[in-house]
C-alpha cells in the first residue's frame, strides 16, 4: 500500500523522474523533481496580490503565499520566535494512557522515536502555515513493541489545496485528486485539522516587509553618513588632471568622495531625527508586533520598559501559548492520529496521548519550604521532585518540621 501511494504522489507531483539518480526507498517526496524557489524584490503589494490568490474562490491556491511565508522565515526573529513557541512544547514529556486510564510505558515507548518528532514538528508549524499533509513512508510490521512506522513526509505546501482537499500535479493547476476520498490514500496520509487557515505567518508578513525596507534605508543611511565624505575642490577643467585627482582620491580609501569646483557648494542636509532612529524605531516596532503575533509577548532584549514582575506576567503568557498548543496537538493526536495507527497494529484502542502536567517548580519550592515546618515531607519525593540527594538530617540541627523549629 506505502508503495501504490508514493507511485501515485510521485506521478501527480513530478512532470518526469526520468534521468533521475535513484533516491531513498519509500519517501515520495525525494522521488519530486521540485520547481525551482525564485527570490525577488518584494513588497506589499506582490503579499496581497498573494493574499487574493489564496483568498479567491472558487479554485483558492497557496503557492503564491507559500512564497512570501518561505521569503519570511528567512527573518532571523521570525524564525527565533516560532522556535523558541514550538521547542517550549517539543521539549514537554508526554504518556499514553491505556484503557485503564493509566501512563502505559510500554506504549509510551512506541512514540519516542524520531519519526512521531517529526509528526509534533508538522503539526505544531500547521499553526503557522495554516495546514500540514503528511503522508506515512516507511512501514514495517509491529512486533513485541518493534517495527511499526520508521519515517513520515510532508508532501509540499505548494502542491496541496486544503480548502477543496487536492493533491496537485502543479501549483496552479485548477484539478486534481481529493486525496480525502481516494481510496489508496486511506490511513495512509495524515491532515491537521484546520482547512481554510492562512496561518500566524500571513499576519507576520507586512510587519516583516516593512522592517526589511527600514533595514535597507538604514544600510543606504549609513553608507551615505557612516564614513566622513572626502571633498576635493579645484579650479582646473584640464580632464587629464582631473582624471589624475580622482585616481588619487580612489587610492586613499572606500570612504565617499567627490570632487567639485572651488566655487561649488556641496551640503547634505539630514532629518531632524538623525543616526537613524527612525528606521530603529520601525525595525523595534515590527520585531514587537511579531513577538506578540507568535508569542502573545515582547521579551528580552525587545522589552525596554522590563521589570520583574512584567517579565513574570510574560512568562505566565507564553505558558498559557504553550498550553493552548499542547491541547491542540492532544485533540488532533488522539481524534485524528491513533485512529490511522490503528490501522497499522498499533495496539492503542482505547488508548489516548496526553502530556505531563508541568508543574511550577518554584512556587512548589516555597509551598513545600513552608509545609516542612509543620508537617513531614518524605525525603524520596523531594529528592524526585526537585532532584536534590538527602541523605538524612544535618547532625546537630533539627529538621524544619521538629517542635523546636515550630514554636
Amino acid at each position: 500500500m506505502a508503495n501504490e501511494l508514493n507511485h501515485i504522489i510521485r506521478g501527480l507531483v513530478s512532470l518526469s523522474t526520468a534521468n533521475q539518480p535513484e533516491k531513498g526507498r519509500g519517501n515520495p517526496v525525494s522521488y519530486i523533481i521540485r520547481q525551482s524557489q525564485t527570490r525577488s524584490k518584494r513588497d506589499i503589494s506582490t503579499w496581497r496580490g498573494a493574499l487574493q490568490v489564496a483568498e479567491k474562490y472558487p479554485d483558492p491556491r497557496r503557492y503564491l503565499l507559500n512564497k512570501e511565508y518561505r521569503e519570511a522565515l528567512l527573518d532571523a526573529h521570525i524564525y527565533g520566535q516560532i522556535q523558541n513557541r514550538k521547542q517550549r512544547t517539543l521539549s514537554s514529556r508526554f504518556n499514553v494512557h491505556n484503557k485503564a486510564g493509566e501512563a502505559d510505558d510500554q506504549l509510551t515507548w512506541l512514540f519516542k522515536t524520531p519519526w512521531f518528532r517529526d509528526l509534533l514538528d508538522y503539526g505544531l508549524d500547521a499553526l503557522f502555515w495554516g495546514h500540514s499533509l503528511i503522508t506515512i513512508d516507511r512501514v514495517v510490521p509491529l512486533s513485541n513493541g518493534n517495527g511499526g512506522i520508521l519515517s513520515i513526509d510532508l508532501i509540499p505546501r505548494d502542491h496541496v489545496c486544503p480548502e477543496d482537499g487536492l493533491l496537485l500535479k502543479n501549483p496552479s493547476d485548477t484539478s486534481g485528486i481529493a486525496y480525502r476520498e481516494f481510496p489508496d490514500f486511506q490511513g495512509w496520509i495524515i491532515e491537521t485539522p484546520k482547512r481554510n487557515d492562512l496561518g500566524l505567518l500571513h499576519r507576520a508578513v507586512p510587519h516583516f516587509i516593512y522592517k526589511k525596507f527600514a533595514q535597507a534605508g538604514w544600510s543606504q543611511y549609513s553608507e551615505l553618513f557612516g564614513m566622513p565624505l572626502r571633498l576635493a575642490k579645484t579650479d582646473t577643467t584640464d580632464p587629464q588632471m582631473i582624471a589624475k585627482l580622482r585616481n588619487m582620491m580612489e587610492q586613499q580609501g572606500s570612504a565617499p568622495y567627490t570632487i567639485i569646483d572651488k566655487e561649488e557648494e556641496l551640503e547634505f542636509i539630514e532629518t531632524t531625527r538623525g543616526k537613524g532612529e527612525v528606521f530603529k524605531g520601525l525595525i523595534a516596532l515590527a520585531n514587537s508586533e511579531i513577538s506578540k503575533l507568535i508569542n502573545g509577548v515582547v521579551m528580552g532584549e525587545a522589552d525596554q520598559g522590563g521589570s520583574r514582575s512584567k517579565e513574570e506576567v510574560s512568562e505566565r503568557m507564553q505558558m498559557t501559548v504553550t498550553e493552548m498548543d499542547k491541547e491542540y496537538l492532544e485533540q488532533w493526536l488522539n481524534f485524528t492520529v491513533f485512529p490511522i495507527l490503528i490501522q497499522h497494529g498499533y495496539p492503542l484502542e482505547g488508548a489516548y496521548f496526553q502530556w505531563e502536567e508541568q508543574k511550577d517548580i518554584k512556587e512548589l519550592w516555597r509551598m513545600t519550604h513552608e509545609a516542612m515546618m509543620y508537617y513531614d515531607v518524605p525525603a524520596d519525593w523531594v529528592e524526585e521532585t526537585f532532584g536534590i540527594p538527602i541523605a538524612g538530617p544535618r547532625q546537630g540541627t533539627p529538621p524544619p518540621n521538629s517542635d523546636n523549629n515550630a514554636d
